[in-house]
């Protein structure tokens, strides 16, 4: 796969993963699990690699594990009508 291609998915892929709603969940070997702050996580994680790999910058993983945490806080505080309050879903 290209550089090109890969950056491609990776945005493909962060942009579903940022659309993921409270009420989003996974059942696995029969048990259901809320997936929508990993998915933003995820989401956040992908995002910050592409903008580095993008501008051709290196960065030490753990500042990048920061910058991504921080993200993705910020995107959830800026989307709450993708989150739930008090683990009610919206």
């Amino acid at each position: 796969m290209k550089k090109k291609e890969l950056l491609e998915l990776m945005g493909d892929t962060a942009g579903i993963l940022a659309g993921a709603s409270s009420a989003s969940e996974m059942v696995i070997d029969g048990d259901s699990y809320e997936v929508h702050q990993i998915a933003h996580g995820a989401a956040a994680a992908l995002g910050m690699a592409i903008a580095f790999a993008k501008n051709g910058e290196t960065i030490e993983p753990s500042k990048l594990a920061a910058v991504i945490l921080k993200a993705a806080v910020d995107w959830e505080r800026e989307h709450p009508d993708l989150m739930s309050k008090g683990g009610e879903d919206k």
